[in-house]
């Protein structure tokens, strides 16, 4: 027992590191009762029973937790909690199931009781007392006046006779500052370029009210759709001022979009900035097929190459080098659309690209080598001149080269 709670010791040392500089909003350790034994919110936290379930004993950090059996699918134990003035919410507990086949559960979070997102997948429960992690809630349930969690059945194995327990069941948040963050508007170079392999510098400068202490800066840019449900870090700022600009960079292979936003968030103390207008990112590339090397003679047409461009280009122009990677600086004249035939008088090598010009910049495509040797002299024009009947099985016939004459 001793060595048990030194583990679950550890283990909650662990999870309070990950979640460091963070505030206990509610803690149910069940030594006392069903009352949550740390309440830092708005009102008093409430714990619940959902079905019916039957009360059974059991342990795992202490004297007390909560210890059900005859659990069906739907049954589950319900936390709700008023949330106002904080964010960025972590939810954890201590589990144990009695025996593995009592098959699954789930957590999930919701702010009117009917519409439910699931935080923590479907998950069978171990058989020694367990910590579950940090479970990050959405920011949607931040400075809510209502938000049920609920560690819930969702699949039931039919055997009544299994006991679920669980302990030490916290939630955590950053306390709201009263400091703002003004992210500028709107963001100067839309529409911005990026490809495959490179992305794109751009500027955020802001300004913040308030006093900064140790804090961080940080640009963030939403999806497409202009959600930061999954915000990504674009660029930092070290700095306690209450202006600056950030010098960040939007990722390579971002996709193309035209509802993007970037805000400015920072870490001393924990703020989230005001969004920028929205803007568009391209995702430019083109390429041309087919890539293989082909052989031609001068003056014939060789195998026709065609480009693919991810978006529309506003124009585009063929080129070839003489050298492997160019530059491709010998313009194919009347060469614009998304297919060209090789056609060289020269014998040499040549190297094609394509280079497509969008709104944000210009993209070259690969290159495709096309080998031109000269075209072949001699017996050309060859031609049957008559067909002499000879005795027998002894026939013959007589060709003639027009361009010498020769009788063969």
């Amino acid at each position: 027992m001793k060595i048990m709670k030194l583990k679950l010791f550890i283990v909650a040392l662990f999870c309070s590191v990950l979640g460091w500089g963070q505030t206990t909003i509610f803690q149910f350790d069940f030594e006392g009762g069903t009352t949550p034994s740390v309440d830092n919110a708005v009102g008093t936290p409430a714990y619940s029973v959902i079905g019916t379930l039957t009360s059974a004993t059991g342990t795992c950090n202490g004297a007390g937790s909560v210890t059900h059996s005859a659990w069906n699918t739907n049954d589950g134990y319900r936390f709700t909690v008023n949330t106002t003035g904080y964010n960025t919410l972590n939810f954890s507990y201590v589990e144990r199931a009695s025996n593995t086949a009592i098959s699954t559960f789930l957590v999930r979070a919701s702010t009117d009781g009917s519409t439910w997102t699931t935080i923590r997948s479907s998950y069978t429960p171990g058989t020694s007392c367990t910590a579950s992690g940090l479970i990050a809630l959405p920011v949607a349930f931040d400075n809510q006046s209502n938000v049920f969690i609920e560690i819930f059945k969702n699949v039931n194995a039919g055997n009544s006779g299994n006991n679920f327990r669980i302990d030490d069941v916290t939630l955590t948040g950053n306390v709201l500052s009263s400091n703002t963050i003004t992210t500028t508007t709107p963001i100067v170079g839309s529409p911005f370029c990026v490809t495959a392999s490179a992305g794109v510098s751009v500027s955020v400068p802001f300004t913040s009210s308030g006093t900064f202490t140790g804090n961080t800066y940080t640009a963030q840019l939403s999806n497409a759709a202009g959600s930061f449900a999954s915000p990504v870090n674009i660029g930092t700022l070290v700095s306690d001022a209450n202006s600056g600009t950030i010098s960040a960079t939007i990722p390579a292979n971002t996709a193309t979009g035209t509802g993007y936003l970037i805000r400015v968030v920072s870490n001393g103390p924990a703020v989230s900035g005001s969004n920028t207008a929205a803007f568009t990112i391209n995702l430019a590339n083109n390429s041309i097929a087919p890539v293989a090397t082909q052989n031609i003679f001068e003056s014939a047409n060789g195998t026709t190459l065609t480009v693919t461009e991810t978006s529309t280009p506003s124009s585009r122009q063929w080129y070839y080098a003489t050298v492997s990677g160019g530059p491709y600086t010998n313009l194919i004249g009347g060469s614009t659309g998304t297919t060209y035939v090789p056609n060289f008088a020269t014998a040499g090598t040549y190297y094609v690209v394509c280079v497509s010009t969008f709104a944000c910049g210009t993209i070259t495509s690969n290159q495709v080598q096309i080998n031109v040797t000269a075209a072949p002299t001699g017996c050309t024009d060859l031609f049957i001149s008559e067909y002499i009947e000879g005795s027998g099985n002894n026939k013959a016939l007589k060709f003639i080269i027009q361009q010498q004459r020769q009788l063969i």
